[in-house]
């Protein structure tokens, strides 16, 4: 799920420009915060279900993951991951399947949140206030120019992203393969400068996608791609929250 300044945006830049129709802020904005909405009612729903009686039980010691769960993620999160492909591939199907990324996502997230604050209680809460206030102050830096996204700032935040998910994905297969989990009590202070810089780069390429609007705006992209581009910013903010809420969960286990 890692997906950074995401490939759903860089898609915008080869289209074609529209006649009549044309990406504007206000479009962007209503479906960005359409997909947010369906995401925040599917991780209720998914909470909902989980205390109504699916599995994902706690043990003494922390989290228990049952194989259903695991499986039950696998599913939606690839179902996730084809939709977002294909809304990237096909912009004119975003509008079907930028929707269901989002409530993909939402039964992931809200499964996942609900784990993490039956251990370390309020850390969904920080999480999501932190992600509100980090998002509001880079649209700020954005708006009146404290910091752009220049061509090598997204070269370089691009080459992070390709070779941060090549040693993530190898660490999933590990983990996933031969049972090696790292616990969060242990090499704290590691963890604690990879979390803040997994934050830092989540929030960078916010900063990239945003410039990226501002340019597909300005270039006049079909209004087709709005979907594409909203889809873009969930991502984003989707991987910045979980980032926050690691971060949280991490800070909370030092405390116990």
């Amino acid at each position: 799920m890692v997906r950074g300044s995401n490939p759903t945006l860089n898609s915008l830049r080869y289209a074609e420009e529209a006649v009549n129709k044309t990406c504007s802020y206000k479009g962007i904005s209503l479906k960005t915060l359409l997909l947010l909405a369906l995401t925040f009612l599917s991780a209720v729903t998914s909470v909902m279900l989980r205390g109504a009686g699916m599995e994902g039980a706690w043990g003494e010691a922390g989290v228990y993951w049952g194989i259903d769960n695991i499986v039950l993620l696998l599913l939606i999160g690839f179902a996730a991951f084809i939709a977002a492909l294909l809304s990237t591939l096909i912009p004119r199907l975003a509008v079907v399947f930028a929707p269901v990324y989002a409530v993909c996502e939402g039964f992931i997230i809200g499964f996942i949140s609900s784990l993490f604050e039956g251990v370390y209680s309020g850390v969904v809460f920080a999480a999501l206030v932190s992600t509100v206030i980090t998002f509001a102050v880079i649209v700020i830096m954005h708006r009146f120019e404290i910091f752009r996204a220049t061509s090598r700032f997204r070269q370089i935040v691009y080459s992070v992203l390709i070779t941060l998910s090549i040693v993530q994905f190898f660490f999933v297969m590990v983990s996933f393969f031969y049972g090696v989990f790292f616990d969060f009590t242990e090499y704290f202070w590691l963890q604690l400068i990879v979390s803040a810089f997994f934050i830092l780069l989540a929030s960078s390429c916010i900063l990239i996608d945003l410039q990226n609007i501002e340019d597909y705006v300005g270039y006049g992209i079909s209004r087709k791609y709005e979907w594409v581009a909203a889809l873009g910013i969930e991502v984003s903010l989707i991987w910045l929250y979980l980032q926050f809420l690691r971060l949280f969960a991490l800070i909370s286990s030092r405390k116990n």
